[in-house]
């Protein structure tokens, strides 16, 4: 299974884009506690229609947290000296 590094970074550097991120997203099983608690209580997370705008608390940070862990997976091996730059997320 792809860490979502690897999702969003295929994503990134697709030629046709045609996959969208919310298309690729799926849990790894490496996220926090909270977020494969309410995965386990809701099947369809993370991709649940938007057609329901009102979220509850659960699901408002269930995303959130989920948004948090990705975005620390995809910037962890950033040298802080260097900054982040755009080919940071295409492949070698």
């Amino acid at each position: 299974m792809q860490s979502p590094r690897e999702i969003l970074s295929d994503i990134w550097t697709s030629a046709g884009g045609e996959a969208s991120a919310l298309d690729a997203l799926t849990l790894t099983g490496d996220e926090p506690l909270d977020v494969l608690e309410y995965r386990q209580q809701h099947r369809a997370f993370p991709q649940e229609s938007t057609v329901d705008q009102f979220f509850d608390e659960a699901q408002w940070e269930s995303y959130r947290a989920l948004g948090e862990h990705i975005g620390a997976q995809l910037f962890r091996k950033i040298d802080p000296a260097k900054g982040w730059s755009p080919s940071v997320m295409t492949r070698p």
